[in-house]
């Protein structure tokens, strides 16, 4: 039996290159493109998003030097239950059960493994993602053709190239 999934909003359909001013799209292109929407949301649970990495600023050439030292103690605090291993900031948040990382129970898990597996199986989505993996392949040849004189030039500037 299919569950009933919140519909995705109109501009996370253009992430799939569902372009909303374009022509109408197919039933069952649309179809795979919730299912693909509701994967990523899926991800988004398991899967937390990196922070920001700093700002890049150039590193002078210095010789690096490996020390052996760990690094200085935190107030982190695990317990394990039920056989997973909670961590917690500090000792208050381990009072509290306010987890660092929360974690999915059991019955969460093979429930969004089941409707992964339905989507992977789902014919509309191989077709979709073999087509959209064709477009992706053409960009590319086409970008390989247009700057294939600019890429062998960078690379014939790199010093410590094999």
């Amino acid at each position: 039996a299919l569950q009933k999934f919140q519909d995705p909003v109109e501009d996370d359909l253009d992430v799939f290159g569902f372009g909303i001013d374009e022509e109408p799209i197919s039933e069952e292109l649309a179809l795979a493109g919730k299912w693909l929407h509701r994967a990523i949301i899926r991800r988004r649970k398991y899967v937390p998003t990196p922070p920001k990495p700093p700002p890049t600023t150039p590193v002078p050439d210095i010789p690096i030097v490996h020390d052996d030292v760990l690094p200085a103690k935190t107030e982190h605090k695990v317990r394990t239950v039920r056989g997973v291993v909670r961590v917690y900031k500090n000792e208050d948040d381990m009072a509290e059960t306010k987890e660092l990382y929360p974690v999915v129970t059991a019955a969460e898990f093979c429930r969004d493994l089941r409707a992964t597996l339905r989507t992977v199986a789902s014919g509309p989505i191989k077709s979709f993602c073999y087509r959209r993996l064709m477009l992706l392949e053409a960009k590319f040849k086409m970008y390989l053709l247009l700057n294939e004189e600019r890429e062998q030039d960078a690379q014939k500037k790199v010093p410590h190239r094999d």
